[in-house]
């Protein structure tokens, strides 16, 4: 019976012209769908709808929305810097008597200063120096540490410099940024900046903003986090002395840290920011330029940046215009990733055709894979952006094995060469497609979109390359084969005495990669995850430097949201100046936490107030109840005129189960909003932060009847990626595991054997993460989802040695010489498929955006993990334990079995040094030595 490449269509055509024109066919419509590929790296969307935390924030949303918004700032601003408004100015635009915005940025919806915030304070009665103290943490800084010199100190600025430095580091424990005295001259805004005259009367008469007399200043990460730290700093300095005297002088007179500078305005940006942040940004710049603002004292913080920056990245991992020409791995790492597989190609087939041929198959593989991603309707998100290369090597190596079996079968006969090479093929490919596709699907269990999506879209690209290897590629063969030539036979003498080597030293092997195998594992107990996306970002990136300025002189960039319900009962019982303290005394608690730089709720402006005491009068009394009644009605009057971002009244019942607890919401409920700012650059464990934030409001609210709260915000919605992380690590892996296992157990018809056949291919995973873990090397999404890939790719090479070694055993052979037979004819093409995914994965390890250079090194360290356990390990196996569980098996067998294979193995034979295949119709192509 004719092959499907021996066939022919009524008109005489192969089936193979119909490949090439169906391949032909789709290929215009799979690029334009790869040109639609949009780019989506939101973490608010990693979790799916239903998950605990997700329905906590899109409630917490529902009633306290935020657009995009972005924090700015610049190093010495204060809250009298004229640049500040001017730049607010520009930005807002004017409104003219119609109502109508003319000028400003078109991103920008609306702008916010801690000018506008204090005026809203001043009309409460609250004076200008509280409020700057309620602001503190949030838009504007603690400042850093200035420091005075002494007479002495001035004597050699340079060496005092020095010498401060040093002995601030030793007393922080970390490195002290020595920064230069501020100049008051730079708060000016330049004549030629000022276009139109300024609408806030501060701009044309600004009162100078009053720093501590200096000589530099200091900063240090979380330097405002741990006030014993400040003062060991601070008392370092005061014992400074000279050196070279008998009686060395102090070096400083005095240090201190003054509140007021940095400060930052936030921008919430329109539909059209969001979708251009660039652009936005862009013009941003331009606008503080015209207000006098260096470009590069400028700093940008808020999700829409991290945002952009990763899309930007995962761009440059494709083509980076900026690196420069001759530094190919920063150019584009998928590119160079595709370009060493091709030499490598190149390199193993020894013929240019062959290679052209393996590089379109992998080509064509890529854009088809890539292109269902929009069709689906999906986008590219950073875990997705590795997909091309994986698919690419992943190709070429599948590809070689076939075009291998070509050359072999076109030495005995071209004519028939492309049908006997899809039949050597057909098994080996579905095999490895299988379990490939196994380890890939076993990633939708995950919660997290990022990695769900990478193993459906990953797995359906198994599949396309199963078919473009098995069809595609015989097919360009058959209409453009490459020049037939002499195949040379393959010198095994290494492999077999290498096999004999396992063999006699069987146990010694096992017992070795058993106890690093325990040493490797034991380092899991380090284990970590992180999902804080910034980390993903180079160091040396403007925006993280951005985060750090910001961090450690400012603020908190990321929020921890804490919504504090009181129902009709509590409302009843307490009058809303009462409830507005509440409020306070957990703002306050709050703050007392190491990690909140600062907090902000409607409680900050309001005065404070005090209840009348015991024995007030009835008419003290009255006033008081009176002043409460009016607040309350101006608040809720005031809901759509900017309270509403900090106060809101429930719509409807909700039963919220959040990061620390449970909250019941009903219809009517009072809810009052308590942000609090947090770094997000520390590594403060947010699951001990959330929890030690979450009892301190339990605390305080335990003896309040029908008050109740709620945690929710960025910072428990990262506790939870992280648990997620572990969580699809875990059943991921777990999964895979059994799926492949149940493969095993059906190839060898023995469940034990089965299970034992898995540690040479769980051994890789166990020694790669223990190492890392040992070394502190946290797990991310990229890192998480090669344990599951690594172990559909590793099970290949096993599944043929053990097909080789039964076959051996099939044809009488004992077990050392079957274990020589199957090294010997495995061993070339397991080496060669290692080499080509291994090191064309490795040329990731390059690319900036820190997930990707991770995904290519780890999964280059798994490969080569795996073949190493594989060609050493597994013999060592086989020739113990599990070579006789198999044994047993195949011996068990009908001897007619064994008659008719070795009747077949008698028949003309093809070299075939690569993979090796199994089932009736191959083994009538091998040859056995």
């Amino acid at each position: 019976m004719n092959s499907f490449f021996g066939k022919r269509d009524p008109w005489g055509n192969s089936l193979s012209t119909w490949v090439l024109v169906a391949m032909a066919f789709l290929l215009p419509f799979a690029w334009w769908s790869v040109r639609q590929v949009d780019l989506e790296n939101d973490v608010e969307h990693w979790l799916p709808a239903n998950d605990p935390q997700s329905r906590a924030l899109h409630w917490y949303h529902t009633y306290f929305p935020e657009n995009d918004r972005i924090l700015i700032s610049w190093e010495g601003s204060t809250p009298e810097d004229p640049r500040f408004d001017r730049l607010a100015d520009l930005l807002r635009g004017e409104t003219d008597a119609e109502g109508i915005r003319r000028g400003g940025s078109p991103y920008v919806e609306s702008v916010l200063t801690p000018d506008d915030m204090l005026a809203q304070m001043g009309r409460r009665g609250i004076s200008r120096n509280e409020g700057l103290e309620r602001l503190a943490g949030v838009l504007i800084g603690k400042g850093p540490l200035y420091v005075r010199y002494t007479a002495a100190g001035e004597g050699d600025p340079g060496l005092t410099r020095q010498l401060v430095a040093e002995a601030a580091s030793r007393a922080a424990g970390v490195e002290v940024r020595v920064l230069d005295r501020l100049a008051e001259q730079s708060t000016a805004i330049p004549e030629a900046a000022v276009t139109s005259p300024p609408q806030n009367p501060k701009q044309a008469e600004a009162k100078p903003f009053e720093f501590p007399r200096h000589d530099l200043r200091l900063l240090w990460h979380g330097m405002h986090a741990q006030p014993e730290q400040m003062a060991r700093v601070r008392e370092a300095l005061a014992r400074l002395t000279g050196t070279g005297t008998e009686n060395p002088a102090r070096l400083v007179e005095d240090s201190a840290v003054w509140p007021g500078s940095p400060v930052a305005m936030t921008a919430t940006f329109t539909e059209a920011g969001s979708l251009e942040t660039t652009r936005a940004l862009a013009q941003i710049r331009e606008f503080a330029t015209e207000a006098g603002i260096p470009a590069e004292a400028i700093s940008f913080g808020g999700r829409p940046i991290v945002a952009e920056e990763l899309n930007q990245q995962v761009k440059r991992v494709a083509w980076d215009r900026s690196a420069p020409v001759w530094n190919f791995g920063k150019r584009s790492a998928l590119l160079l990733c595709a370009f060493v597989g091709a030499v490598l190609a190149c390199v193993m087939l020894r013929s240019f055709r062959l290679a052209t041929v393996v590089l379109i198959s992998a080509l064509y593989t890529t854009i088809l894979a890539v292109a269902v991603v929009p069709i689906s309707d999906g986008n590219m998100n950073m875990v997705l952006v590795v997909m091309p290369a994986l698919l690419m090597v992943l190709t070429i190596s599948a590809a070689i094995h076939v075009a291998n079996y070509w050359k072999h079968a076109a030495a005995r006969d071209p004519r028939t060469a492309v049908s006997s090479a899809y039949r050597m093929a057909l098994q080996p490919c579905l095999l490895a497609s299988l379990t490939t596709a196994l380890g890939l699907l076993s990633l939708l269990t995950s919660p997290l979109s990022p990695v769900s999506e990478f193993g459906l879209y990953a797995a359906i690209g198994c599949l396309i390359l199963m078919v473009v290897v098995l069809y595609g590629l015989p097919s360009m063969l058959q209409h453009w084969p490459a020049r037939v030539l002499a195949v040379q036979s393959v010198n095994t003498g290494w492999w077999h005495r290498l096999a004999d080597r396992l063999v006699h030293h069987r146990q010694a092997v096992t017992v070795l990669f058993l106890a690093g195998f325990g040493v490797s594992a034991w380092g899991l107990m380090y284990f970590h995850t992180e999902t804080k996306v910034i980390r993903y970002l180079p160091p040396e990136s403007k925006v993280v430097a951005d985060y750090n300025t910001l961090e450690d002189q400012l603020a908190g960039v990321v929020p921890v949201e804490l919504v504090i319900a009181f129902d009709a009962a509590a409302r009843d019982r307490l009058n809303f100046l009462e409830r507005t303290e509440i409020v306070r005394q957990v703002q306050q608690e709050m703050q007392t936490h190491s990690e909140i730089s600062g907090t902000m709720s409607l409680a900050d402006f309001q005065p404070v107030s005090r209840p009348p005491a015991a024995g007030a009068s009835l008419f003290e009394r009255a006033g008081y109840n009176r002043r409460a009644f009016e607040t309350e009605d101006l608040v809720r009057k005031s809901i759509d005129e900017g309270a509403g971002s900090l106060y809101a009244i429930a719509t409807g019942d909700r039963e919220l189960a959040h990061a620390t607890g449970h909250m019941s919401c009903h219809r009517g409920d009072e809810l009052w909003r308590v942000t609090a700012q947090t770094a997000i650059m520390s590594d403060v464990d947010y699951g001990d932060l959330t929890s030690e934030l979450g009892e301190m409001v339990r605390t305080r609210l335990e003896n309040e009847e029908g008050v109740g709260h709620c945690v929710t915000g960025m910072v428990p919605l990262f506790l939870r990626t992280q648990q997620a992380v572990l969580d699809s690590l875990i059943r991921s892996f777990a999964l895979a595991f059994g799926m492949i296992a149940l493969v095993m157990m059906a190839v060898l018809r023995n469940p034990l054997a089965g299970i034992i056949t898995m540690l040479p291919n769980v051994l890789p995973v166990g020694v790669v993460f223990g190492i890392i873990s040992w070394l502190g090397i946290p797990v991310d999404l990229g890192t998480m989802i090669t344990a599951s890939v690594g172990l559909g790719i590793a099970v290949d090479g096993t599944l043929h040695l053990l097909t080789w070694f039964r076959e051996g055993l099939i044809l009488g052979c004992d077990r050392t010489e079957a274990i020589r037979r199957a090294l010997g004819h495995c061993g070339p093409a397991m080496w060669q498929t290692s080499a080509v995914v291994g090191v064309s994965l490795l040329m990731l390890a390059p690319a900036d955006l820190l997930l990707v250079s991770r995904f290519g090194w780890l999964m280059a360290a798994l490969i080569g993990a795996a073949l190493l356990a594989d060609i050493v390990l597994l013999p060592a196996l086989l020739a113990g334990s599990l070579g006789a569980l198999i044994e047993k098996s195949v011996r068990n067998r009908k001897p007619a079995h064994q008659s008719q294979s070795a009747d077949r193995m008698t028949g003309p034979v093809i070299p075939q040094p690569h993979m090796a295949v199994s089932g009736s119709r191959s083994r009538a192509a091998v040859s056995m030595k």
